[in-house]
C-alpha cells in the first residue's frame, strides 16, 4: 500500500451494516481516505458517520526508532505518554464522535505501516533489543495511545518492506495483549501473511480476524481467491481512480462476492475532498449487505417512480442519513414509497429529521416533484386513532362475536377467541390505554392480562393469547379507522391485523394475525361499556364540559364503577346535572370523606375539589313538603289537568281542559316518597300518573296506571320554574311532562319532552280548599228536574217528574242562543254533537243550570 505522507488521517473505513429494529446479516464495505481529514476533520467526520460505513482504520501511525509513535511529523505518544493533544486538541473528541449515534461505525483501527514505511524495522529492532514487556517503550506508548483513545479497536498491519514473521507476532501478541485486534493488509508474499496469521492466533485466539487483500497498483492483478487463510474473512478492496471509477468498482465487488468468497469491500480514495463518501458506501452496501428485507418491515422505499428501481423494506423506526446508508439508500433518492395500514413514513429534507417534511399513511406512487429526490432522513411511526379509551366489548364485523378468552381462562397462554354475547361478563370486557400516535395495550378484565402475539412472531396464523404485560410490541396494537364505527387493530410488531381465520362464525374461533386483505373478519367494533340507565348527569376530566366524558344515571358509583366506564380516579373538573337531580362528589371511594353536591352545571368545580374526586352518587332531588290536594294549571294555556272523557281505568290519558271548578276529574293529590319526588293520583280513580311504556322518548303520554312502589316512571320531581309556578320532572328519565307544542286547546293530550323551561313545561298548584263551586246543578228543588249527563258528550237528557208545557233555551256565555224549543213531555233530548266544548247554560222556564259539554 503507497504511504501518502501528509497523514495519520488516512482512513480506512469498513462499515457493517447495522439495523433499526431488525435482525439481519451485516454487510462489509470500506474506503481509504486522504489528507482532507486533517485540513477538514470535522466536515469529513460527519461524513464519515453519514455515509453508513463502520469500519475506520486510520492511516497511519509510523513508529519511530526509539518506539515513538508519530503522524505525519506530529508526535503522538512518546516517553509513554499521549501528546498528541498538544497539536491536536480535538483529536480525540473527534475519534470519539465517530462512534457517537448517529453512526453505524463500531470499530476503529490505526493502521502501521505501507510503501516505503520503516515502522516494521524499527519494530523488529525494538523487539529484539527490549522485547515486548510492560517496562518497554514500544508497550508503553500503545498503551497511552489506547489509554487516551479507547474508541482504538485494532491495528492493521501493512508491512511491506520487512516482513519478519518472529517479531511481528510478538508484537501483535503484545497488541491484543493491550486489548487491539488485528486486521493484516497483504498485496503480495502470501506465505508470510498465511504463517503470521496462523502464528498469531495459535498465541492469542481470534486475535487476527479479517484478511484486506489489495488488488489496486502493486496488487492490481490479485485474485480474491487465492487470498483466503484459515477461514479468516475476506474483504478485497480498490482504487477510487481505477478504470470505470465507482461503477467499475461496483461491478468488481459483486464479482468477487459471487465468484471469489469476499465478503467485504474497500476502496481507497486519494485526497479528493469532493469525493462522496454516501454514494460509494450505499452502492458497496447494495453488494455485500444480506439486507434484502428488515425483520417484520412495514415499509418500502424506491429509488424510482412507480415502485420502480433499488429498493429497501424498512421496519419502524427512524433513520438518519447514516442509517438510510446502511440499507443501501442513497441520499437524495426515494421517489416512490409503501407503507402498511397503521404506519405513517416522513420524509426530511436534511438529516437528523431537520427541513422541510412530507408524510404519507399510503401508497405513493410517486412522492411529488417537491419532494422527489430530498429525502435524507426519515421516520417511520404508528398512526392510528387517538381518541379512544376506557373498557370497551370487541365484535367481529363478520362474525358478530366478541372477544372472549378460552374457558375464561387466567393463565399465561390463553388462547384468544370469539364468543357470543354474555353481556358485562368480565372476560369480554378490555380496557384500551393510549400509548401514544394510536398504539394501545388491550386489557382483559376478567384476568387483568394483555393481548399478546405469541412469542412476539409474525407468521401468518400467529395466534393471539393472553400474557402479563411486558411492554413489548407484541403487546401493542395500532387502531385503525375503517369507517361505520369499525377499527382494524393493527399487531405494532409486525404490521398484520388480528382476524377470525377464515372469516369463521364459530364461537370459540382462535384469533390469529394475518396480511392484511381488507375483510370484515378483520374488522372489529369496539362498543364502549356504559352505565346502565338513562344519562342524567355527566363528568368531565376538563374545563368548561371538555377532555373525556362519562354520563351516569341516577345512583351510585364507586371508583371502580368509573375506572370501567374509563374515567381515572381523581380527574373530575367539571359537570352538568339534569334538573331534579342532585349530584353529590366524595374524595375517597365508596362515598367517604368530604363531599360536595351539585344540583346544577359547573363549568370549574373549584380549586378545592378539582381532580379529589374518587366516588359520586346521583340522587333526585326536588321540592319537599308539597303533599296535599290540588287543581293543576297549565302556565300557558290556562287549562287544567283532567281526565280523558271522564275515564279511570289504566291507560287513561291525562289532557287539560277547562276549568270544572271542584270536579273530582280535576282533583289531584300529591304523595310525597322522597327527597321532593312524589306519586300523583287522581282523585276518582286512585291511580297514578305514568309515563306509558316507561318511555324516555320525548312525546310519551302521561297516562293513569296502577301504582308500583319501586316504578320510576310514575314519580316525578316537583322542581321550582319560578313565580309560584312548578316542573313535574319524570324521574326515570329526566323529561318535563308539558302540554305538546304550547296547545291551548281543551283535551289536548299531556305529554314528556326535554326540558326547555317554557310556559308549557310550567304548572301551579291550586290548592283544593281554594277551589270555587262551579258545580252545575244536575237537579231543581222546585220541580224536581234530573238533567244528565253532566259533563255531556252527545246529548243533554232532561227529565221532570211531571207533565207540563215548557219552553228551553241553551246559551253560550256570551248570551247566543245554540238552540231553542218547547217541551210537553216530561223528557227531552237535546243533541250537541254540533256544540264545541265548553260552559254552555241551559235555560228551562227562567231557571239556569250550568252545563259541561265535553265532547
Amino acid at each position: 500500500m503507497k504511504q501518502i505522507t501528509t497523514l495519520f488521517s488516512y482512513l480506512l473505513v469498513i462499515t457493517c451494516f447495522l439495523f433499526i429494529d431488525c435482525h439481519v446479516s451485516m454487510a462489509e464495505s470500506g474506503v481509504y481516505v486522504g489528507g482532507h481529514i486533517r485540513r477538514e476533520r470535522p466536515n469529513t467526520i460527519t461524513k464519515l458517520k453519514n455515509s453508513g460505513f463502520t469500519y475506520v482504520i486510520l492511516f497511519n501511525v509510523n513508529v519511530e526508532s526509539d518506539g515513538t509513535l508519530k503522524t505525519d511529523g506530529e508526535t503522538i505518544c512518546q516517553n509513554g505518554q499521549y501528546v498528541f493533544g498538544n497539536t491536536q486538541p480535538n483529536y480525540q473528541a473527534d475519534i470519539k464522535a465517530l462512534k457517537t449515534s448517529p453512526t453505524h461505525i463500531n470499530r476503529i483501527e490505526i493502521c502501521i505501516g505501507g510503501w516505503g514505511n520503516e515502522s516494521y524495522d524499527h519494530i523488529k529492532t525494538l523487539i529484539n533489543n527490549n522485547g515486548t514487556g510492560s517496562e518497554t517503550m514500544l508497550y508503553k506508548n500503545f498503551k497511552a495511545l489506547k489509554n487516551a483513545i479507547p474508541e482504538l479497536d485494532g491495528v492493521n498491519n501493512d508491512d511491506e518492506n520487512c516482513y519478519d514473521l518472529s517479531t511481528a507476532t510478538r508484537f501483535h501478541v503484545m497488541m491484543k495483549d493491550l486489548g487491539y485486534k488485528t486486521s493484516l493488509a497483504p498485496y503480495m508474499n502470501k506465505d508470510f501473511w498465511s504463517q503470521l496469521a496462523t502464528n498469531i492466533n495459535n498465541q492469542r485466539s481470534n486475535a487476527v480476524d479479517r484478511i484486506m487483500v489489495q488488488c489496486y497498483d502493486g496488487g492490481a492483478g490479485n485474485n480474491p481467491s487465492n487470498w483466503h487463510i484459515n477461514g479468516i474473512t475476506l474483504h478485497a478492496g480498490r482504487m477510487n481512480y481505477q478504470d470505470g471509477g465507482m461503477s467499475g468498482s461496483i461491478n468488481q465487488f459483486q464479482s468477487w462476492k459471487n465468484d471469489n468468497g469476499v465478503t467485504g469491500g474497500f476502496v481507497w480514495v486519494y485526497n479528493d475532498e469532493t469525493w462522496d463518501l454516501n454514494a460509494w458506501a450505499t452502492r458497496m452496501n447494495r453488494v455485500f449487505g444480506s439486507c434484502n428485507s428488515a425483520t417484520n418491515p412495514v415499509a418500502t422505499v424506491y429509488e424510482g417512480a412507480n415502485y420502480e428501481g433499488y429498493s429497501k423494506q424498512l421496519a419502524e423506526g427512524n433513520y438518519t442519513m447514516a442509517d438510510l446508508a446502511a440499507y443501501g439508500i442513497t441520499n437524495d433518492d426515494i421517489s416512490s414509497i409503501k407503507i402498511s395500514t397503521g404506519f405513517k413514513i416522513t420524509l426530511y429534507d436534511n438529516d437528523k429529521y431537520g427541513g422541510s417534511t412530507a408524510s404519507f399513511t399510503s401508497d405513493a406512487t410517486f412522492v411529488g416533484s417537491d419532494r422527489n429526490d430530498k429525502c435524507t432522513s426519515s421516520k417511520i411511526e404508528p398512526s392510528g386513532v387517538t381518541d379512544i379509551s376506557g373498557i370497551y366489548k370487541i365484535k367481529n364485523r363478520n362474525s358478530g362475536l366478541y372477544l372472549d378468552m378460552a374457558g375464561n381462562g387466567t393463565e399465561n397462554g390463553t388462547n384468544v377467541v370469539q364468543y357470543n354475547d354474555e353481556g358485562e361478563e368480565a372476560f369480554q370486557l378490555y380496557e384500551f390505554k393510549h400509548k401514544g400516535n394510536g398504539v394501545y395495550t388491550i386489557t382483559c378484565k376478567g384476568n387483568g392480562k394483555v393481548l399478546d402475539i405469541k412469542e412476539s412472531k409474525s407468521d401468518n396464523g400467529t395466534v393471539v393469547q393472553a400474557y402479563t404485560s411486558n411492554d413489548t410490541k407484541a403487546q401493542q396494537f395500532i387502531l385503525v379507522d375503517k369507517g361505520s364505527g369499525y377499527y382494524q387493530i393493527i399487531a405494532r410488531n409486525c404490521g398484520k391485523p388480528i382476524e377470525v381465520p377464515g372469516s369463521s362464525k364459530q364461537a370459540g374461533e382462535w384469533i390469529k394475525i394475518y396480511d392484511n386483505n381488507g375483510t370484515n373478519a378483520q374488522q372489529w367494533q369496539l362498543i364502549k361499556l356504559k352505565p346502565i340507565g338513562v344519562a342524567v348527569a355527566s363528568i368531565y376530566n376538563d374545563l368548561n364540559y371538555a377532555g373525556t366524558s362519562l354520563s351516569l344515571p341516577e345512583g351510585s358509583h364507586s371508583l371502580n364503577q368509573l375506572k370501567i366506564y374509563g374515567f381515572a380516579d381523581n380527574s373530575l373538573t367539571s359537570l352538568k346535572v339534569t334538573k331534579g337531580y342532585k349530584a353529590t362528589i366524595y374524595v375517597d371511594d365508596n362515598y367517604k370523606g368530604s363531599s360536595k353536591s351539585f344540583t346544577s352545571d359547573v363549568n370549574w368545580i373549584g380549586d378545592d375539589w378539582n381532580d379529589k374526586t374518587s366516588s359520586i352518587k346521583i340522587e333526585a332531588q326536588g321540592i319537599s313538603g308539597l303533599n296535599g290536594e290540588y287543581k293543576i294549571q297549565n302556565k300557558n294555556s290556562s287549562l287544567y289537568l283532567d281526565l280523558y272523557e271522564n275515564k279511570t281505568d289504566n291507560n287513561t290519558a291525562i289532557v287539560q281542559w277547562n276549568d270544572l271548578g271542584k270536579s273530582e276529574t280535576q282533583k289531584f293529590k300529591l304523595v310525597e316518597r322522597d327527597n321532593g319526588v312524589y306519586s300523583i293520583y287522581s282523585a276518582p280513580a286512585n291511580r297514578v300518573f305514568d309515563v306509558a311504556n316507561a318511555s324516555v322518548n320525548d312525546r310519551a303520554n302521561i297516562q293513569l296506571y296502577d301504582y308500583y312502589a319501586d316504578a320510576h316512571n310514575q314519580q316525578f320531581m316537583i322542581c321550582d320554574a319560578g313565580n309560584g309556578y312548578y316542573q313535574f320532572i319524570a324521574r326515570h328519565c329526566g323529561k318535563v311532562i308539558e302540554v305538546p307544542e304550547s296547545d291551548k286547546n281543551a283535551g289536548e293530550w299531556i305529554k314528556t319532552w326535554s326540558n326547555n323551561g317554557s310556559a308549557a313545561q310550567a304548572w301551579k298548584l291550586v290548592p283544593w280548599s281554594q277551589v270555587i263551586t262551579t258545580q252545575i246543578n244536575s237537579t231543581s228543588n222546585t220541580e224536581n228536574i234530573s238533567i244528565y249527563p253532566n259533563p255531556a258528550c252527545n246529548y243533554i237528557n232532561i227529565k221532570w217528574a211531571n207533565y207540563a208545557k215548557r219552553t228551553i233555551y241553551l246559551k253560550d256565555l256570551e248570551g247566543r242562543i245554540l238552540c231553542n224549543t218547547n217541551c210537553e213531555s216530561n223528557i227531552l233530548s237535546i243533541p250537541i254533537t254540533e256544540i264545541q266544548n265548553g260552559i254552555y247554560l241551559l235555560i228551562i222556564d227562567n231557571q239556569s243550570y250550568k252545563i259541561l259539554v265535553k265532547h
